[in-house]
């Protein structure tokens, strides 16, 4: 996916397996681009951005992105996460012929006991629609078991196993994520990111670590000069 923002020149391409950084030293620019993206406005927003296909296509900007402001707001509900590990969920019941054939058998029970039960009521009752994963996963709240006392580190290397588990095709923005980790862990965290297929966007305002492999870094100086390091 592409980013086009009115007030940078180069456009900020987001792949599978290659984080971009666009690290923005200017403050004003900086608060600008941050909100825009927030906003999901496209070309109403502050400044102006359009979303792009790699094959050319425009994508509406509501959605298109999921905006991440701080580590300590991992979105582990986010409905495109949990949408895409039942979708997982069901291709893998379906792959497996065995595990298949369980899971029927199991929802045949559940319904012969749930219309027993309904005999004692005075009117007719029946299932109108087949056993479904994605519903029963959505209908007991299946998801991530986030564990809230782990390090902020490892919340974020959890998160990120649990998109890929999705199968996530909408890119990550990170916002101002340097700010929280040292250089020692920022360069796991992008050595985890290039062995994934997961699309990375960080907003940085100012980007003091080295690179680490095949990561893009688009630094806009106070002047509005862009240098790729």
């Amino acid at each position: 996916m592409r980013f086009c923002i009115q007030g940078i020149e180069s456009a900020i391409e987001v792949l599978p397996g290659r984080p971009f950084v666009l690290a923005i030293d200017n403050k004003t620019l900086y608060s600008r681009v941050v909100q825009s993206l927030f906003s999901e406005e496209g070309e109403c927003a502050t400044e102006p951005y359009t979303c792009w296909s790699c094959d050319g296509k425009s994508i509406k900007p509501k959605g298109a992105a999921i905006v991440i402001p701080s580590p300590f707001c991992l979105p582990w509900d986010c409905r495109d996460i949990s949408g895409g590990l039942y979708a997982r969920i069901e291709a893998l019941i379906m792959e497996d012929e065995g595990l298949r054939s369980e899971v029927e058998t199991r929802a045949r029970d559940l319904r012969v006991i749930l219309q027993r039960a309904a005999l004692s009521l005075r009117g007719d009752y029946e299932f109108k629609s087949e056993w479904d994963a994605k519903k029963y996963l959505k209908a007991f709240s299946f998801g991530y078991d986030a564990d809230m006392h782990q390090s902020l580190f490892d919340s974020l290397i959890s998160f990120f196993g649990a998109v890929e588990d999705a199968c996530l095709e909408k890119p990550l923005v990170f916002v101002n994520f340097q700010s929280y980790f040292d250089g020692e862990k920022m360069r796991e965290l992008f050595s985890r990111l290039l062995q994934s297929n997961m699309k990375v966007l960080f907003l940085e305002c100012n980007w003091p670590f080295a690179r680490v492999g095949d990561e893009r870094i688009l630094q806009i100086d106070q002047h509005f000069l862009e240098i790729e390091r």
